[in-house]
């Protein structure tokens, strides 16, 4: 995206399939961490998470990808 070297996302999610946390490293992860945070403060599941509302082209839609694998494992 936008031509930007690329990062690392990694979402980590409890068995019951709710978000816990995560760990950034790459372009625009200060605003990634901050949907993460509000994942984890409702206790939100990745299932829950990806009908969460994603802006295109963003950043954001990144995630859909871990939130999708998380999913099928809860």
């Amino acid at each position: 995206i936008e031509g930007r070297p690329g990062g690392l996302v990694r979402i980590y999610a409890r068995p019951d399939g709710v978000i816990a946390g995560a760990e950034m490293a790459g372009p625009a992860v200060e605003y990634l961490s901050h949907l993460v945070a509000g994942w984890v403060q409702t206790k939100m599941t990745a299932a829950q998470a990806l009908r969460s509302p994603f802006y295109h082209p963003t950043y954001a839609e990144d995630l859909k990808d871990c939130l999708r694998e998380l999913a099928q494992c809860s």
